[in-house]
């Protein structure tokens, strides 16, 4: 039988392992946490901004990869159709540049050029996935809210906040572009879990189908 992330592989997105997803050891159960000035680490190498609106072709570009790439994603997954595929940053395309797309589940995608972090309140744990490394689940603590500065083509600098669901996808897609996984930043103390597990075990309210 194909493993989950090799149906990722197969629809082009890049997998765990690949140095553009960042300087991360083969997959496992408890892959070692990073450090705060790790994390900071990280954000030295993160994917290039765009030079907006002069790079506008390009941006656009890089868009179109993510949305085509993220849609054979969702042909492959036939768990609930795909709408747990909530993301897609530009490295998981071999793309080291600052670009991103997000959703609610089996909603539109939001094209987010750029992105940054403004603010952050609260905080909540929830299981994500990943499509570079789609066969596990894990418990992450994300902001409950965020406000995200970004751009799009012409260069227009926008601000949006971001709630509860939304607000874990976002900091996801962003700790891409600054080269973390999510099981390097999971709950201290906790595993990731093999998808059937997860999918066969009952979960509290703060389970999601955020696999990005």
């Amino acid at each position: 039988m194909v493993s989950l992330g090799e149906l990722m592989r197969e629809a082009g997105i890049v997998q765990r392992g690949d140095p553009i997803l960042g300087p991360s050891g083969p997959e496992s159960a408890e892959p070692p946490l990073l450090t705060v000035s790790q994390v900071a680490g990280r954000r030295v190498r993160a994917a290039a901004p765009f030079d907006l609106p002069r790079e506008a072709s390009v941006a656009r570009s890089v868009l179109d990869g993510l949305h085509a790439t993220i849609g054979r994603a969702i042909e492959r997954y036939a768990y609930q159709g795909g709408r747990g595929i909530t993301g897609i940053a530009a490295p998981q395309i071999g793309v080291d540049r600052a670009a991103v797309l997000v959703r609610e589940p089996g909603a539109e995608f939001l094209e987010l050029l750029n992105p940054r972090v403004l603010a952050q309140e609260g905080h909540a744990e929830r299981y994500e996935g990943c499509l570079s490394m789609f066969d596990w689940r894990g418990l992450v603590e994300r902001p409950a809210l965020v406000e995200i500065e970004h751009q799009n083509l012409a260069g227009v600098t926008r601000v949006t906040r971001f709630g509860p669901g939304m607000a874990g996808s976002v900091m996801h897609e962003i700790d891409h572009l600054n080269k973390v996984l999510f099981d390097e930043v999971r709950v201290p103390g906790t595993r990731l879990i093999p998808v059937a597990e997860y999918r066969s075990a009952t979960r509290p309210s703060n389970r999601t189908g955020t696999d990005s």
